[in-house]
């Protein structure tokens, strides 16, 4: 099965562009492959939705551990 693929234009700083291929050579991919696997990731963790079990997980850590994470807040 193959996945449609389409192609985007963007511009951006020089700087950027060099350290993207950089990271591209080091890593033994092309440049475009870093380029739709870093857009990918960004995609899913912006639209990524939260588990119930971790949620829940969290806010069991959170009922037993509030004043200790109190107290470390204002430790400093």
């Amino acid at each position: 099965m193959t996945t449609e693929r389409e192609t985007l234009y963007a511009e951006v700083d020089h700087a950027t562009a060099e350290l993207l291929r950089t990271i591209a050579d080091q890593q033994g991919q092309s440049l475009s492959n870093l380029v739709a696997v870093v857009l990918e990731s960004f995609v899913q963790s912006t639209h990524a939705q939260a588990r119930p079990h971790v949620v829940s997980a969290y806010q069991q850590s959170h009922d037993r551990f509030a004043s200790l994470y109190q107290r470390i807040g204002h430790a400093n």
